[in-house]
């Protein structure tokens, strides 16, 4: 994507202020894949859960994602519904991609799948200039990841590519060079520093420019 943007807000660890995406508006998406790790399993068992898997040998440089800026004119877009790549299914520790965006911090999908993503669709098409994301132990690990936009949900566009604050537990912004027509958007993880390749989203947003 090339192109330079003309914005006013700085990033920052407080994230954009918006009012948050209704819960009745969304759908579960894909089957669970299986996994055959639960992330909140006994500490003491024989299978790394994603809570224990933080005392492996991998560590955070502190690196941060390049600073950008986005326009003071996008807000946060409709959700019609999101799908994943898989989620943890234990029916004691359930947390399918639908908890992405019911607003509740609290509450969280996960995957432990090679390359897992999370897709979000609009209600319509629109400019989207970037992507907010509350990462679950975001300041316990590092994550690499990649977002695509598409008109249609099958070609995906690369718009952004950069790694998480891991010191941060608040919404983090990454804006795109410049806003880019859309309605769908994924976001797919590359890279984790969980020992057991875990990937934890509390809520992911689109920010965009709607009709006046």
């Amino acid at each position: 994507v090339t192109g330079v943007q003309t914005c006013a807000l700085p990033i920052s660890s407080q994230g954009f202020p918006g009012q948050g995406f209704p819960s009745e508006d969304f759908s579960q998406g894909e089957s669970s894949q299986g996994q055959s790790q639960s992330e909140d399993d006994d500490q003491t068992g024989e299978q790394s859960s994603e809570d224990e898997d933080e005392t492996g040998e991998q560590s955070s440089d502190g690196n941060q994602t390049e600073t950008r800026t986005i326009s003071l004119d996008c807000t946060e877009l409709d959700i019609e519904n999101v799908t994943a790549s898989g989620f943890e299914s234990d029916p004691s520790d359930y947390h399918p991609p639908g908890d992405a965006i019911d607003g509740d911090l609290t509450t969280w999908w996960s995957h432990n799948g090679n390359d897992p993503w999370i897709e979000i669709s609009l209600v319509e098409s629109n400019p989207v200039c970037g992507v907010a994301v509350t990462w679950n132990k975001g300041d316990e690990r590092d994550y690499s990841f990649e977002i695509g936009i598409s008109e249609n949900g099958n070609n995906f566009e690369k718009v952004f590519e950069g790694t998480n604050d891991n010191e941060s537990t608040e919404q983090e912004i990454y804006p795109f060079d410049q806003e880019v027509n859309g309605k769908y958007i994924k976001l797919t993880i590359t890279d984790t520093s969980s020992n057991d390749g875990w990937t934890s989203i509390q809520e992911i947003d689109a920010l965009g420019l709607t009709e006046p």
